[in-house]
């Protein structure tokens, strides 16, 4: 899916000619052009969405629904002892939050995504239907089109997909894996909830403390800034900072929060300025940043 946005090639040209000369010709041969964006944006899409699915039977493999009586140092065990015995779930859960950056850093650097579907929108009711174009090859109608075209407007929509996800999963209400489109199923949840309610901040602040700490390990070990494993474990620390700060009543930055926030900060400041999108992240897209301590916003340069 990352080859999909990173190979995506607008149709400017296509469009420009089309634009300045609408003859039938060079609009059909634009539309040409944009059937086959619009499937690689649909396939974006469809894959976002499937991310935003599947995230909250993950929370719900990693912390279940706990008792309601479970105090906050009950809840921290259970999501330790999960992350100790499912190492395999703990694993996918981070490297879906660290592809979060990798993905949304490449879907930046094409803006031309939007242009080209809200061009096939304006052409799409005057071909869709045309002698020279294949039905099979119009794959998103107007029904679809509304959706898709807000998707296309984000800059972030991997990101947004998981904020969304995380919010599911908190609520307990996500849909399971069974119950998918994808899998034969309505999309439509009629059973128990899937999620993980109130243990879902646990669980992210000990995503983001273990990622912490296995990056400062590594970095101690000799190991560089620009190892895999490293760079990953550092993108998932900080999706998992922005997704606690936007999903928990006091932010990541308050004195309640369980993440380690300051330090968080602190390491990827010192080691990876560098990667722009992960200092971005938490600078636009957390959403206590303004009541964080003055240290912190003074390694950010917010004051």
């Amino acid at each position: 899916m990352y080859q999909r946005i990173a190979n995506y090639a607008g149709a400017s040209e296509e469009m420009r000619l089309a634009m300045s000369t609408p003859t039938e010709e060079n609009e059909i041969r634009a539309f040409h052009k944009l059937l086959q964006n619009v499937d690689s944006i649909s396939h974006i899409f469809n894959f976002c969405t499937a991310i935003e699915q599947i995230v909250p039977p993950i929370f719900h493999n990693l912390c279940g629904q706990p008792p309601a009586t479970c105090d906050l140092a009950q809840r921290q065990e259970l999501a330790l002892n999960a992350a100790t015995a499912k190492v395999a779930v703990l694993q996918r859960a981070i490297d879906i939050l660290a592809f979060v950056i990798t993905f949304d850093s490449m879907r930046i650097q094409k803006p031309l995504v939007a242009n080209d579907f809200s061009y096939y929108r304006r052409l799409l009711p005057k071909y869709q239907h045309h002698p020279a174009i294949p039905p099979d090859l119009v794959r998103v109608h107007d029904e679809d089109a509304s959706v898709i075209a807000l998707f296309t407007g984000l800059f972030n929509p991997l990101f947004s997909a998981l904020k969304k996800a995380i919010a599911t999963s908190s609520a307990s209400n996500g849909t399971p894996i069974n119950c998918l489109p994808s899998m034969g199923g309505t999309g439509v949840n009629n059973g128990p909830g899937i999620g993980g309610g109130p243990m879902v901040n646990t669980v992210l602040a000990v995503l983001a403390n273990s990622c912490l700490f296995a990056v400062r390990s590594a970095l101690a070990a000799g190991k560089s800034v620009h190892d895999e494993p490293v760079l990953n474990a550092a993108k998932a620390m900080t999706v998992a900072l922005v997704l606690y700060d936007c999903n928990a009543d006091l932010g990541a930055f308050s004195k309640r929060s369980t993440v380690r926030s300051k330090e968080i900060v602190e390491l990827v400041v010192k080691h990876f300025s560098h990667q722009t999108p992960m200092v971005g992240l938490i600078k636009y897209s957390t959403v206590t940043i303004n009541n964080a301590p003055d240290k912190i916003q003074e390694l950010l340069d917010l004051q």
